[in-house]
């Protein structure tokens, strides 16, 4: 990894998913990965906005089946749509300072 990247974790969210009758909820963790440079920009708009990024997660995921997280390519669908909305959130300019969304934990029980 280059020496520019730094990664700023988000925190765990866990939620209930759209699966009926079954209860099922998914435990995600996620890191922000983003320019060195702009690190503590970054972390304090985090801690500005984290209670509406944190109320869009929950709301998004459980919206979620079990197919639409399943294997590599729903988890990386789901990197890129909170990639999306979190530069959308965080950085009114339209520049989006979010390189990747990173899954430290993505436990279904």
């Amino acid at each position: 990894l280059p020496e520019n990247v730094a990664f700023v974790p988000f925190g765990e969210v866990i939620v209930n998913l759209d699966e009926g009758r079954l209860n099922r909820y998914l435990r995600l963790s996620i890191s922000l990965q983003i320019d060195k440079k702009e690190e503590e920009t970054v972390k304090l708009l985090i801690e500005k906005q984290k209670a509406v990024l944190k109320n869009w997660l929950l709301s998004h995921l459980s919206d979620k089946g079990m197919d639409d997280i399943r294997g590599a390519a729903g988890q990386n669908r789901l990197r890129r749509e909170i990639q999306d909305q979190f530069n959308t959130v965080l950085f009114l300019d339209g520049y989006d300072r979010i390189y990747d969304i990173l899954f430290e934990e993505f436990n279904i029980q």
